[in-house]
């Protein structure tokens, strides 16, 4: 898969605009965040655990926790394929005040959600799924 970084939007050049819309990556983050009660902030990472697109309010620590998980979920994809326990689709990270749920979106892709400590997990590994199917609509060209 080629991957095509864009700030703001997200463009498939092989559909016809007429039939879908363009969307622009952190509208739909915004969406997920607002879609879950605690959440507090969604981040989209390529492989490298740089930042495709971003919606938070403390976006220059969830960048950080982003990157950190972004390396530790290519670690534990690494380590299932080599022990063949199968593909690998999302983790959850309970820290200190916060939780953080990521899905793969794609084999160079992630999408992370920030959420308080009082936050339905469950509602927020749902709606990350979600938004995962549209996020890889999004970015594949």
């Amino acid at each position: 898969m080629h991957l095509v970084r864009v700030k703001d939007i997200a463009y498939n050049p092989s559909a016809d605009i007429r039939e879908r819309p363009v969307v622009s990556i952190e509208s739909l983050l915004g969406e997920l965040v607002s879609s879950v009660e605690g959440a507090t902030g969604a981040i989209v990472l390529d492989a490298d655990g740089e930042a495709v697109g971003l919606h938070s309010d403390e976006g220059e620590r969830t960048r950080l926790r982003g990157a950190y998980v972004s390396l530790m979920l290519r670690d534990l994809r690494a380590s299932a394929e080599l022990n063949q326990l199968g593909s690998m689709r999302g983790i959850v990270i309970e820290y200190e005040g916060a939780s953080l749920v990521a899905r793969q979106i794609d084999d160079d892709c992630v999408v992370l959600l920030e959420l308080a400590l009082f936050a339905n997990i469950s509602e927020g590994m749902f709606r990350l799924e979600s938004a995962a199917r549209m996020l890889r609509r999004e970015l594949t060209l």
